[in-house]
């Protein structure tokens, strides 16, 4: 398990400006979920918010941008914004480049992109599948 410590800005929604203290936040990476990254936030109240999403559309992210609907990133040249949606409401995050780049170059050292087949436990995934089939 990779954990890697970072800070994020809670930005408002419309003009983008930093509302409120820097953020607390691992991002994770499980090898044995080889396709997707964790971003756990711990807001200023210390309750903790957990976003799960794909390790490819962060680097794709990273890029450029990326993403529709409930995650959606946007590279700039020192910053990275991340807009995050659910039914009980919207983020948008600031994020150091830096920081993001190198939690993704170290899920590479652990599972170098193309590899994530051989690294996926499949019977697993497909028994949770089928336990609840008759």
């Amino acid at each position: 398990m990779l954990n890697v410590f970072m800070t994020a800005h809670l930005l408002d929604p419309v003009n983008r400006c930093v509302v409120g203290p820097e953020l607390r936040v691992c991002f994770r990476y499980d090898p044995a979920d080889p396709y997707a990254v964790q971003l756990n936030v711990t807001d200023s109240g210390g309750r903790r918010i957990r976003w799960l999403f794909s390790r490819g559309l962060l680097a794709d992210g990273l890029a450029g941008g990326a993403g529709h609907g409930d995650v959606r990133i946007t590279a700039f040249a020192d910053t990275v914004e991340i807009v995050l949606s659910s039914p009980d409401g919207m983020a948008r995050l600031e994020f150091s480049r830096a920081d993001l780049e190198r939690g993704l170059d170290e899920t590479e050292t652990l599972v170098p992109t193309g590899t994530e087949a051989a690294a996926f436990d499949w019977d697993h995934e497909i028994a949770l599948l089928g336990r609840d089939a008759a």
